[in-house]
């Protein structure tokens, strides 16, 4: 008796184990193909990367644009309060447009 406890719980251990080991791979692979496809855009893009974010995440938006214009990928980081008062007339079709959250509470 107590070895077919154990052996059950054995197998539904295992079960458990492949089952998280199937989704985290599946999830790395999904982020994989998420990078591939957004470097592409980057590079890809006839315009500007505008990039933008609230708090904390205005830095890593700021540090991000500089760090593609010193790659010789045009961008520009945009304050998203200047944004809400006329500034996204900046953004041309041929842009890509990136915006950083932390949260993705804030209302700007």
């Amino acid at each position: 008796m107590k070895k077919m406890a154990l052996e059950v719980m054995r197998e539904t251990l295992e079960k458990e184990i492949n089952l998280l080991r199937e989704k985290v791979l599946g999830q790395l692979e999904n982020k994989t193909e998420m990078i591939e496809m957004f470097v592409k855009e980057l590079l890809d893009c006839k315009g500007h990367v505008l990039t933008s974010g609230v708090g904390t995440s205005a830095f890593t938006a700021a540090r991000f644009s500089h760090l593609l214009s010193c790659s010789g990928i045009p961008s520009i980081f945009l304050n998203p309060a200047t944004m809400l008062h006329g500034g996204s007339g900046t953004i041309k079709s041929e842009d890509v447009v990136v915006l950083i959250s932390k949260g993705g509470e804030s209302d700007e």
